[in-house]
């Protein structure tokens, strides 16, 4: 039997361990890829400890979500993708005749009772390959191949013409790094807001100042707000109240991080002024193709021109580079490389 090389977790709290494990071979609707570079990101290192502690998984499991890997081999029914071939995989996995049921392969499978998914696709991108649906491997260009596939959401509202973007914290420190690496035009702002409840009029005023667009009709404020905390943050969500109360009629809030609280909102506001609320779930194939072909047209950069670096690790190094991994800045992102040459 053929085998490859994985980080193996056993357990929470186990750390993950090198492993030979046999190799799967695809069959109808699969595709297996030969893993060139995969994300490691800040929340690896605390996945292996359970963290956060509402995502279930199933174990051994091999972690990594999203890569950038080669074609090994294809099922029976491929008919685009050749061995060979540069893709990147889609970690979100969904139930083909269910879409209401879906794991995050490699990280976690919340929505997944039947364990059908979670059994089929349990094991991630750090190892040498990887066994994915056929429908999660999106092609790509040669010429890709040294760009770093992250999706940083300021670079991609930039390349959609977003005409003012404004980001906020509470600690200003921390938006030095992040702004520092944009174009000083006057399109990205940064904001020091209080995020309470209690700051609640003060924090809408510096939004809406910040907007910069009194002119316009239906006064100041932001036409979307997008919610990004990460997977498992616990601080204090009363900032989002503050945002959607900062949305101007017929505003878009949407909800995209991990806050496991609560969130107080002003209920007239939203109806008086139109608001559509949305939460929405990873992303979806279309989304994904869209911004893979932003990359392809250099509309957006995520190689160091662009102001992003990529620090890259063998897989004999994945446990170090999980650790270190967590405290990375903003503007770097960490990759596996089990294969590449």
């Amino acid at each position: 039997m053929a085998t490859h090389r994985a980080s193996v977790l056993e357990a929470f709290g186990e750390g993950v361990v090198l492993k030979s494990i046999p190799t799967p071979e695809p069959k109808a609707g699969e595709i297996r890829v030969r893993v060139l570079a995969a994300q490691i990101g800040s929340y690896g290192g605390p996945r292996t400890r359970g963290k956060p502690e509402y995502l279930p998984m199933n174990f051994p499991v091999v972690l990594g979500t999203m890569s950038v890997g080669r074609v090994d081999a294809v099922g029976p029914d491929a008919l685009h993708f050749k061995p060979g071939q540069l893709v990147l995989t889609a970690a979100r996995v969904t139930a083909r005749d269910d879409h209401t049921r879906t794991i995050i392969q490699g990280y976690y499978h919340e929505f997944d009772d039947k364990k059908a998914l979670s059994t089929l696709y349990r094991n991630g991108t750090w190892a040498e390959q990887v066994l994915i649906p056929l429908e999660n491997a999106v092609a790509l260009p040669e010429r890709l191949l040294q760009r770093a596939y992250s999706f940083p959401a300021i670079a991609s509202a930039l390349a959609i013409g977003a005409r003012k973007i404004v980001i906020a914290s509470r600690n200003m420190e921390k938006l030095k790094p992040i702004l520092a690496k944009f174009p000083e035009d006057g399109r990205i702002t940064g904001v020091q807001i209080k995020g309470t409840l209690d700051a609640h009029v003060e924090d809408v005023a510096t939004f809406k100042k910040a907007a910069d667009n009194a002119y316009l009709p239906g006064g100041a404020g932001f036409d979307a707000f997008m919610e990004m905390s990460p997977a498992g943050g616990t601080g204090q969500s009363d900032y989002i109240a503050a945002a959607v109360a900062s949305l101007r009629p017929y505003g878009q809030a949407l909800f995209y991080g991990g806050v496991q609280s609560f969130v107080p909102l002003h209920y007239f506001h939203i109806i008086f002024h139109n608001i559509t609320i949305r939460g929405q779930y990873m992303y979806e194939p279309q989304e994904l193709l869209e911004v893979v072909g932003l990359v392809e047209a250099g509309v957006i950069r995520l190689d160091e021109e662009g102001g992003f670096k990529t620090k890259t690790w063998k897989l004999d190094d994945i446990q170090k580079a999980l650790d270190e991994a967590e405290s990375d800045p903003v503007d770097t992102f960490s990759v596996v490389t089990p294969t590449f040459d």
